[in-house]
């Protein structure tokens, strides 16, 4: 939930019509900045869920890491 997500989001908003935002984070750090920008500059309100939450209810889902393990499995 940092500017990578930030602006994968805003990427994303210029294409499609976004109503609701899901975040999760695997540090749990910086949710509360990352919310506060979302809905400052693009209007937004920001859930957090776990990934798997977050994959399961999304229509449209970016990963912003630079991680080489899986955050979610296939099902």
């Amino acid at each position: 939930v940092g500017d990578q997500a930030f602006y994968e989001l805003l990427g994303v908003a210029h294409v499609r019509s976004i109503r609701r935002v899901l975040a999760a984070s695997r540090t749990g750090v910086r949710h509360r900045e990352f919310a506060a920008r979302v809905h400052s500059e693009l209007g937004l309100a920001v859930e957090f869920a776990s990934a798997e939450d977050a994959v399961r209810a999304g229509d449209v889902v970016v990963t912003a890491t630079p991680s080489t393990t899986p955050l979610v499995r296939a099902d």
